[in-house]
């Protein structure tokens, strides 16, 4: 059970790598905290403009992300159906819930991926 919604996962994963809307949100988003770093000028103190910086900055990342991980989400789902790749894995011994589990998990895997890339950046 384990080794088929690892494999799910991993699918999900190479095939979102492959996104390049998901690699221009990205960018986007590095791009923006980049901006944010420049243009912050906060209350004139060291301390103010850092905490003004990580406001703005984790406010705008959790938005580019959440847009990220909603836009994979759905077009995961609607890539299978329309390329009927989800007909094939449905007549293998794959449960629903494995496969929608896999899904998440692979889903999951980018998101916190993309998050700590950004938290490094930050």
């Amino acid at each position: 059970m384990r080794n088929r919604i690892l494999g799910i996962a991993c699918l999900t994963v190479r095939q979102a790598t492959r996104s390049r809307f998901l690699l221009c949100l990205f960018v986007v988003l590095l791009g923006l905290l980049s901006g944010l770093a420049v243009t912050i000028k906060g209350d004139g103190t060291a301390a103010g403009r850092l905490e003004m910086l990580l406001l703005y900055a984790t406010g705008s990342a959790g938005a580019v992300l959440s847009m990220a991980v909603l836009w994979l989400a759905c077009r995961t789902c609607a890539a299978e159906i329309t390329n009927r790749r989800l007909h094939l894995v449905m007549v293998k011994p794959v449960r629903v819930a494995e496969l929608w589990l896999g899904k998440w998990v692979g889903i999951v895997t980018v998101a916190m991926t993309m998050l700590l890339v950004v938290g490094l950046f930050l």
